[in-house]
């Protein structure tokens, strides 16, 4: 897990010592696993989209869920776009190049796109976050989709890498453009 680009705590159930028991008895709360891509090895998009951007409009993604369940999703999109009070302070904007969209693809549904490039993390890395339809979250070639744009969209920002989040089941799909 990565807060403002630098790596935090592990929680998975992958990095618990063999034969640890949960901490809690509700079991695994929700999985996510880290893939980082060089931008140049993902295949751009095969069909047209238009963008509208979000100008810290957070009510604009009703309807949709970040693939990528870290954190609460009002959480999420402040931490990431630094709208909270404390970041403004910090001038976390200013170092902050941002790209946050609500994509309508040619021939599927809108989904959004939230990539951050924090500029004083050496060499930068785009973090980016899909935000799906509930009904497309688990539909790998939803999943495809969304992210060969989001690629499109980091490669906006000038970088080469990118660095997202995901779940079990979106593993395959996002390991198949060079994630």
């Amino acid at each position: 897990m990565r807060k403002l680009g630098y790596p935090g705590i592990d929680l998975s159930a992958a990095a618990a010592p063999r034969g640890a028991k949960p901490l809690t008895k509700y079991g695994a709360l929700w999985e996510n696993h880290s893939f980082a891509a060089d931008l140049r090895a993902v295949p751009p998009p095969d069909e047209e989209f238009e963008t509208t951007f979000l100008g810290g409009e957070y009510g604009a993604l009703e309807g949709l869920i970040p693939l990528d369940h870290r954190e609460p999703a009002r959480w999420r999109f402040e931490t990431l776009t630094a709208l909270w009070p404390a970041a403004e302070l910090a001038g976390l904007q200013d170092a902050t190049k941002l790209v946050a969209v609500i994509v309508r693809p040619s021939g599927g549904a809108r989904f959004a796109v939230l990539a951050a490039l924090r500029e004083w993390i050496d060499p930068p890395v785009a973090e980016l976050d899909v935000w799906l339809d509930p009904a497309k979250i688990t539909k790998a070639p939803e999943i495809v989709r969304a992210y060969r744009i989001a690629a499109e969209v980091a490669r906006k920002l000038g970088t080469e890498r990118a660095e997202t989040f995901a779940p079990p089941h979106a593993a395959k799909p996002i390991k198949s453009l060079g994630f």
